[in-house]
């Protein structure tokens, strides 16, 4: 496979589950050579996350809410 997105980087928001939209584009992205990050909303989506970052490489996984403007503060700053 030809790793057309290598050397991108990419940030997926509202990943839920393994079976979730946002994981399936995740995963098609870091097939294709793209570093990614991904965010959940609350413990709960973090734990279901978590391996599945850990599945496509990624170690940048944060929990973000919109709503919240200090985790977005974070989620930026350490993008």
């Amino acid at each position: 496979m030809i790793n057309t997105l290598s050397g991108k980087k990419g940030l997926v928001v509202g990943v839920a589950n393994e079976r979730s939209i946002a994981r399936g584009i995740a995963k098609v992205l870091a097939e294709n050579g793209a570093s990614i990050a991904l965010t959940y909303q609350g413990d709960s989506f973090g734990k279901r996350v978590l391996p599945l970052a850990q599945s496509i490489g990624s170690d940048m996984v944060f929990n973000a809410d919109v709503q919240d403007n200090p985790s977005l503060d974070y989620l930026f700053s350490e993008l």
